[in-house]
């Protein structure tokens, strides 16, 4: 029968039976760590790039809007006008 160690959360055993325990090294911890970061780095950029894409489509959909009401408001200047 072999003796268990827990460090932290993990159970490291005491290694005299030679198999792997669930054990990762710092250097694997820092390594899937820094792909972590990397993943959410990027993910930070697409969601940047994805705000910065509808902001410039926000403020075109308000252009619009205003020449819009503009050439409405003409309109109903050009038509209250020839009413009269």
């Amino acid at each position: 029968m072999h003796a268990l160690h827990v460090v932290g959360n993990q159970d490291v055993g005491d290694g005299s039976n030679g198999q792997s325990s669930g054990y990762h090294s710092s250097a694997e911890d820092g390594s899937a760590l820094q792909q972590q970061l990397s993943a959410v780095e990027v993910e930070n950029q697409l969601l940047r790039n994805e705000v910065a894409s509808l902001n410039q489509e926000m403020q075109s959909v308000v252009r619009r809007t205003q020449s819009s009401n503009e050439g409405l408001f003409e309109l109903c200047c050009l038509l209250s006008s020839g009413a009269k």
